[in-house]
């Protein structure tokens, strides 16, 4: 994340296979509240649904990065 223009950490950190699996269980969670919220109300989505598909669709893309940044530390 950059704040006033510069890095908060100057290197990659080491991805650990748990932080990897906190980040599916953080989409899990996400994807599960969603579909709960989604069931509820119908055909419709509300303001709560789109603030939960955009929280889901986060938790996908910091899992994906996870992963990824896991990945590489197997190459390295």
């Amino acid at each position: 994340m950059c704040i006033g223009g510069k890095s908060s950490h100057h290197h990659h950190a080491i991805m650990t296979i748990q932080q990897v699996r906190q980040a599916q269980a953080a989409e899990k969670a996400a994807k599960d509240a969603f579909w709960a919220a989604a069931g509820a109300a119908g055909s419709k989505m509300t303001a709560k649904q789109v603030k939960l598909q955009a929280a889901m669709v986060a938790a996908t893309k910091a899992r994906q990065a996870a992963m990824t940044a896991y990945a590489a530390t197997l190459v390295g």
